[in-house]
């Protein structure tokens, strides 16, 4: 079960990623983690991407591709993929589709959530994360269990360099100038399913589940319908 979940940052992707990771034993590859790690550690990379990631600006195409094709490699994909916030223009979005071809994999849904600007803008004012990508929460909506502490290895929550306001609106310009394309890009071909994320986590999981059965290829799946 191979999937696609796009939105606007602060929509929930994360959240809804980790759940269909933990629910159908398909990794997570998000763009946001990979970029987060590599900021943590203060990496070489680290330090090259900083300053756009703090700023709210988009990094490159083939740098992006590469990371997330590094890690799609380097991941046991065996029962399938969550790809988290990526692909983010159509330049990479066919890139993905290239990959894809290369190594015989199809791509059977992309998800797409969806929730109002105001609200975008709250969520990610009070998102805090795990520094080594283990998940994220939120200080209003939902504190992690163990206050500051991540709930997997109980490291120190921090809120992410580019959620300060200035980043966040160009984020949210930046996602809006290619949002449009994509999905002109993936409508053709009949694979993308809108998800309204207003509400509770629990209500967007259960509106994937909903858009999930609607595929053939996903709903007829072995591992969709034996979850781990």
């Amino acid at each position: 079960m191979n999937i696609v979940l796009l939105g606007p940052p602060g929509a929930g992707r994360g959240t809804q990623a980790a759940l269909l990771e933990k629910k159908y034993r398909i990794p997570k590859i998000s763009t946001g983690d990979i970029f987060q790690k590599e900021l943590w550690h203060e990496s070489d990379l680290g330090k090259k991407i900083r300053g756009p990631v703090k700023s709210g600006q988009m990094l490159p195409d083939a740098l992006v591709n590469h990371l997330v094709f590094h890690q799609m490699q380097s991941t046991d994909c065996s029962r399938g993929f969550v790809l988290d916030g990526y692909p983010r223009t159509v330049t990479q979005a066919q890139a993905l589709d290239h990959h894809l071809a290369a190594t015989k994999q199809p791509l059977h849904l992309v998800l797409l959530l969806e929730l109002d600007a105001s609200i975008l803008t709250d969520r990610l004012a009070y998102r805090r994360v795990c520094p080594k990508g283990h998940g994220e929460w939120n200080i209003r909506l939902r504190p992690s269990k163990l206050g500051n502490q991540c709930e997997v290895c109980k490291a120190t929550l921090v809120q992410r360099e580019d959620d300060n306001p200035q980043s966040i609106r160009n984020r949210l310009l930046m996602y809006a100038k290619n949002i449009e394309s994509l999905k002109k890009y993936y409508g053709g071909r009949d694979l993308i399913r809108a998800v309204d994320a207003q509400g509770s986590p629990d209500e967007t999981t259960q509106r994937i589940e909903a858009a999930l059965r609607e595929v053939p290829a996903v709903a007829e799946s072995k591992h969709f319908k034996q979850p781990g």
